[in-house]
């Protein structure tokens, strides 16, 4: 004779929960992005570089989280930023886990032009997860003597 007490019924639905939770992942796993950075500063008003180094710090709740591939945009303006056009630079989908001191390598940037830059990443999941900083980060050259120094980011 088949026992259909309400222990045996909590247990089937506590280890259906349970399967099924452990199948869905949870939406808080997804990666983003933190703390991008120009010449190891965030937001620095001139960095006397002609190829300066953009850097980011990548972030999640799940441990096997990873970047897979990342995407630079650098903009003369802040609409074009915000439209995805990156009319300095456009580095497209770089198949790459880095992070730390991606070396810029768009148009040459002249002494006082003001730049925003964004980037997009994807994680292991090949969803992409795109990051404008906080405050609008810009290029911008050392004020110098010679218009010819080299240019800044900021």
């Amino acid at each position: 004779m088949k026992s259909d007490h309400p222990s045996r019924r909590l247990a089937a639905l506590a280890a259906a929960l349970l399967t099924t939770a452990l199948l869905i992942p949870p939406a808080f796993a997804a990666i983003t992005v933190a703390q991008p950075r120009c010449e190891y500063a965030e937001n620095p008003l001139g960095v006397d570089s002609p190829q300066p180094r953009l850097s980011w710090v990548l972030t999640s709740n799940d441990r096997a989280q990873r970047q897979t591939a990342y995407q630079i945009f650098v903009a003369s303006g802040a609409e074009k930023l915000q439209a995805g056009q990156g009319d300095l630079w456009d580095s497209g989908e770089v198949a790459s886990d880095r992070s730390i001191q991606v070396v810029y390598a768009g148009k040459a940037l002249t002494s006082r032009q003001r730049c925003f830059w964004k980037v997009r990443v994807w994680g292991q999941d090949g969803k992409a997860v795109e990051r404008t900083p906080a405050s609008t980060r810009r290029y911008r050259p050392t004020n110098t003597s010679s218009s010819t120094r080299a240019p800044a980011v900021g």
